[in-house]
């Protein structure tokens, strides 16, 4: 887990400081970069659940995403 957060620093998508009332601890927390990232995610996220609503029936969009639902849960 620690490699993947010093990628994210160090590519500037996470900054971390150190905690106040703990120094073993130190905080993470989204940059400037790493929030327009996580914006245009969920932006995107918003835009495919539209065209896939437009695509689907209300019955199969729910069996799409209980599918969905197992495969996540069986990773």
């Amino acid at each position: 887990m620690s490699r993947i957060v010093q990628g994210l620093v160090m590519e500037e998508y996470i900054v971390r400081r150190d905690d106040i009332h703990d120094r073993r601890s130190k905080i993470l927390a989204l940059s400037e970069k790493g929030q327009m990232v996580a914006d245009m995610m969920s932006q995107a996220e918003s835009n495919n659940k539209l065209l896939l609503s437009s695509l689907l029936s209300n019955e199969d969009m729910s069996s799409l995403h209980n599918a969905l639902e197992k495969i996540a849960r069986a990773m």
